[in-house]
């Protein structure tokens, strides 16, 4: 963790003095509350993330044999399945963290850990060379120094520092010309830089010394799922046709039981399977009688990131779900030519497809990328 600064430049004409030099009321630093632990592009923190935060390693799979375990907040793993582990592992779920062997967390659980914040922050020797490029130009007056001397002197080293190159938006040309000279030096030299900075909240500093100073295993929700879910049956892929068949019958009763053999197959090993029915078929599934059941809401929850409408005529639904399966490390080449084949039979059907009147693409010439096709795994 490190401490995080801003500092913030508001350019009008009163902070320019006669000299063409910026003025000391035009900078303003500040110490926030929270701590800075990353910068990052994406959405969410992921798994190699936790790698750099001093989290302990994440266990693929445990023994849970007469274990205490101890259940963080935001799992997506429901009573009853907990109940199950407890049966037939004899372990025991306990409250004090201190004195658990086992650990289950979530990525929600880290997700609302970790804050993410609309902004990048940049080295505090980073913003010290901005400074010094200006008072190499000339641009900065003794009251501007006596200000950034006193920042420097205050703040940690080992720190970063959220710089703002602000001006009014009626801006005179004194004042787009010096924020034009901090601007063009930021995209310069700090350009190609993350999005967003993943902080730490003060109410989240004593979660987070206890994850990364505990001695027990840690394991994710989604992990305890698939050792629980090891005696279930697996879908095979030669049942998605009939499944999805039930799934988009008329009869609700065919829709739910097709629903309940999805929430108590394993989800691990069928999910090339149960993914893209519940990717292509999530508004039929809604329309049953046990959608709101404990065990389909611990399955819902399983899926979410499949959930939604998605048509099969525009090109980003087909690229979302491989990629969304790659992301999960669960693409398989049953998933890239199930999905292949819609592509060929839906979006490209009148078009360069079966149907079409001119043009004709053949399915097997419809391949995916390198990048994709580097991710895809066998199943076992």
């Amino acid at each position: 963790m490190k401490k995080k600064y801003q500092i913030q430049i508001n350019i009008e004409d009163k902070h320019i003095d006669a000299n063409g030099q910026l003025m000391g009321d035009a900078i303003t630093w500040s110490l926030s509350d929270n701590m800075h632990l990353f910068v990052g592009n994406g959405w969410e923190v992921t798994t190699d993330d936790l790698k750099h935060l001093g989290i302990p390693t994440l266990t693929d799979k445990t023994d849970f044999q007469d274990k205490k375990v101890y259940r963080y907040p935001k799992l997506d793993l429901p009573r009853q399945k907990v109940d199950l582990l407890k049966d037939k592992y004899k372990c025991k779920v306990i409250r004090d963290p201190n004195k658990a062997d086992i650990h289950i967390v979530s990525m929600r659980f880290f997700d609302k850990l970790i804050l993410r914040e609309w902004n990048s922050s940049i080295s505090f020797i980073e913003n010290y060379n901005i400074f010094k490029h200006l008072k190499d130009l000339d641009l900065l007056s003794e009251s501007a120094l006596i200000v950034l001397r006193d920042f420097m002197t205050q703040a940690d080293r080992n720190s970063v520092v959220l710089f703002k190159n602000n001006k009014n938006w009626n801006a005179s040309a004194a004042v787009e010309k010096y924020h034009d000279i901090i601007q063009n030096y930021l995209d310069t030299n700090l350009r190609d830089r993350p999005n967003h900075d993943f902080v730490l909240t003060p109410e989240n500093f004593a979660n987070y010394a206890r994850l990364t100073n505990i001695n027990s295993t840690l394991i994710l929700d989604t992990n305890v799922c698939n050792l629980i879910d090891e005696d279930l049956a697996v879908l095979e892929s030669d049942k998605l046709a009939e499944v999805e068949k039930m799934i988009m019958s008329s009869d609700i009763e065919n829709r739910s039981l097709a629903l309940e053999m999805l929430a108590n197959c394993n989800i691990d090993k069928s999910f090339d399977v149960v993914s893209g029915i519940y990717y292509w078929n999530f508004d039929w599934m809604k329309n049953t009688t046990n959608w709101n059941t404990v065990n389909v809401k611990a399955f819902r929850k399983r899926m979410r990131k499949y959930e939604g409408n998605h048509t099969s005529q525009t090109i980003y639904s087909f690229n979302n779900y491989l990629n969304l399966l790659a992301a999960d490390r669960k693409l398989t080449k049953f998933a890239v030519d199930t999905t292949r084949e819609k592509l060929h039979s839906t979006f490209l059907n009148s078009s360069v497809g079966p149907e079409a009147q001119v043009f004709k693409v053949d399915l097997d010439s419809l391949y995916i990328n390198e990048e994709l096709t580097n991710k895809m795994i066998v199943n076992e």
